[in-house]
């Protein structure tokens, strides 16, 4: 209804789309446009319908900024498994991708390659396309981990925060897994060289803690210098930071800035990853989120166990209808901050945020910014397509 609405009563009369025009004809058959406008957006959206399943809330790492309890036992069974992957394919886009995120979804190998498997066999059944996006510390990226995903279309969601001191200082290791090596020895700059053979297309986000934020620049370039090429920055939220730590946050962006023009067409340039998202001051994750249980959220903020997890909660996989039901009403990103953080941090963090979304802007200005990768395969075939 309201795509006919928006393109019967929108054209001109070259049969082109007006957009002033279509806004105001749909409002006068649909009423006002704040009642339908963001859902009509939400439909129409064409590109792959995204979900995020939570195999295991379990990490190796302890970080300082995570809000997330860790080895709790809370584990997808492979029964929740199957219902998520299913519901992804409820949707009517031609294109599917999800993510695994947590903890770490490689502490549960086997059920993140029951989920890829059984994605990949509904691709071959219904002719979508499907693609995967793994977030990981790296700790279980091992060999093995790397020659199984470089035969599936896997994009890699990486995190390294910097050299040795920032990873072990603001990530370190669980008690229980230190004997195994520190966080920096099993992070990704241990498996860089295996991670850049693979071929996967791959991405690294590095969490900036205010108090160390002194060594942004020099933790930035450090990742560069293992070879990954794509590097996000993102910093901490849900703690405020002090005038002093954003003015040098303002003075180190610059630097980077500056570095990244400087490498622009050479051997060395590096793809800020920052730029190829809309920009937002304060964005949380807003997707459609499955977690352990079988619980359908509207974003990742439940993870934080916040007083207000309920309010994300959207259903249960026993009582799933269809995903693109889920994405209409998705949950709004002013929504998310209202109810993730206080107030007082919020807004802190939001001026944080402003300062990094100003770098974003002049670096697009000297033409920085690229397309995002998308890495799907054809229905049924392990074919990798990436634009």
């Amino acid at each position: 209804t309201l795509r006919a609405a928006w393109l019967e009563q929108g054209r001109d009369p070259f049969g082109r789309i007006d957009k002033p025009i279509a806004l105001a004809r749909a409002s006068e058959h649909l009423g006002e446009a704040q009642t339908w406008r963001r859902a009509f957006r939400q439909y129409t959206y064409d590109g792959a319908r995204r979900m995020v399943l939570i195999p295991t809330w379990q990490c190796e790492l302890r970080c300082t900024y995570c809000w997330i309890p860790k080895q709790d036992g809370r584990v997808m069974t492979p029964e929740t498994v199957d219902r998520g992957v299913d519901l992804a394919f409820s949707t009517e886009r031609p294109a599917v991708e999800i993510q695994f995120f947590g903890g770490e979804a490689l502490l549960e190998p086997d059920l993140v390659r029951r989920a890829m498997e059984r994605a990949e066999a509904q691709a071959a059944h219904t002719g979508k396309q499907v693609g995967f996006v793994l977030s990981s510390n790296g700790w279980s990226l091992d060999a093995a981990q790397l020659a199984w995903l470089k035969d599936h279309p896997v994009r890699l969601e990486l995190s390294l925060d910097g050299d040795r001191s920032t990873q072990e200082t603001y990530r370190p290791a669980f008690e229980g897994r230190v004997g195994e090596g520190t966080s920096y020895d099993r992070s990704i700059a241990a498996h860089a060289g295996a991670i850049l053979a693979s071929g996967l297309e791959q991405h690294v986000i590095m969490v900036v803690h205010p108090k160390d934020v002194g060594n942004l620049a020099h933790n930035f370039f450090h990742i560069a210098s293992l070879g990954f090429r794509r590097i996000q920055i993102n910093n901490m939220l849900g703690v405020a930071w002090r005038p002093e730590q954003m003015k040098t946050w303002a003075a180190q962006l610059h630097a980077i800035g500056q570095e990244l023009l400087r490498r622009q067409g050479t051997a060395d340039a590096v793809d800020f990853v920052n730029l190829e998202h809309r920009p937002n001051a304060m964005r949380l994750n807003g997707e459609v989120t499955v977690d352990h249980d079988g619980t359908i959220y509207g974003g990742n903020s439940f993870l934080h166990e916040t007083e207000h997890k309920d309010r994300f909660a959207l259903d249960h996989l026993d009582a799933a209808t269809n995903i693109d039901r889920y994405w209409i009403d998705a949950t709004e990103n002013n929504y998310l901050l209202d109810w993730s953080y206080r107030p007082t941090i919020t807004r802190n963090n939001v001026e944080v945020g402003k300062i990094l979304a100003s770098l974003c802007a002049h670096l697009r200005d000297k033409g920085l910014a690229k397309p995002p990768p998308q890495v799907l395969s054809a229905a049924g075939g392990g074919a990798r397509a990436v634009g």
